[in-house]
């Protein structure tokens, strides 16, 4: 009796210790995709940025401030420029979209800044 107490109190010890090198092994593996994604998140593509300044330039015209419209839509037609030169197919639809929306925010634009008769 005491050798089989012996043996599951040995098998409980093995299978606790197992147990907390697993839990090592995941939480190494967590701090491993969590680098991963902070990187993939801090290198927005092209895309991503010019998408993000056409926002902001809608934004800003949306507030009436014609003055940060017009920069943060120069910053957001640069970018749309090297966007256009390094996406693939699969990128296509969306700097159409950009495209439109530039050229309405640069129609916009171009009326804010006439006197009003």
């Amino acid at each position: 009796m005491k050798g089989l107490l012996f043996l599951l109190v040995l098998a409980l010890l093995a299978l606790s210790v197992w147990n907390q090198m697993e839990i090592r092994w995941l939480r190494q593996d967590i701090r491993t995709l969590s680098g991963k994604v902070e990187r993939q998140q801090a290198s927005e593509g092209p895309v991503e940025q010019a998408m993000a300044a056409v926002v902001a330039a809608r934004a800003a015209a949306v507030g009436l401030d014609a003055g940060r419209a017009r920069t943060t839509l120069e910053a957001a037609h640069r970018r749309l420029t090297e966007a256009a030169g390094s996406a693939g197919q699969r990128a296509q639809p969306a700097l159409r979209w950009l495209e439109a929306e530039m050229a309405d925010l640069s129609r916009r634009a171009g009326e804010g800044s006439r006197p009003h008769p």
